[in-house]
């Protein structure tokens, strides 16, 4: 693996802002499981604020190297929603963002939603 790096090791001035976490991984690439375990398994972070898994390149299905299966399991030993999407095409984007702002809105009912607020949403992509 190239540069194992916790999420942990992130700057404290960057993970108190974080209002959600997107963590997204390759689906066309099986290393990336790798740090995708490696990483989340490990923060305190993903406890602390609203996560979702984004399985990504799903518009490559002939490229695929993890199954159905693999993604969900991944989602169900963490306790955290699961997109298959593409960045590509945007299938399933959306789906993803209004899961983690709905899971959002569950811990903090007083956040204000009015289009005036910014939400700080800490982007990881887990691979090479």
């Amino acid at each position: 693996m190239k540069d194992e790096v916790a999420l942990d090791d992130t700057p404290a001035f960057v993970t108190e802002r974080i209002d959600g976490l997107l963590a997204v991984f390759d689906l066309t690439d099986l290393e990336s499981t790798t740090h995708f375990t490696y990483w989340l398994e490990r923060s305190s972070l993903r406890k602390s604020v609203p996560c979702v898994l984004l399985a990504n390149r799903a518009d490559e299905r002939d490229a695929r190297e993890v199954t159905v299966e693999k993604v969900k399991a991944f989602g169900d030993k963490l306790g955290i929603e699961t997109f298959e999407v593409s960045a590509k095409s945007g299938a399933n984007c959306l789906l993803a963002l209004e899961c983690l702002l709905t899971e959002l809105r569950a811990v903090r009912p007083h956040y204000r939603f009015d289009g005036h607020s910014s939400l700080k949403i800490l982007q990881i992509f887990l691979g090479d």
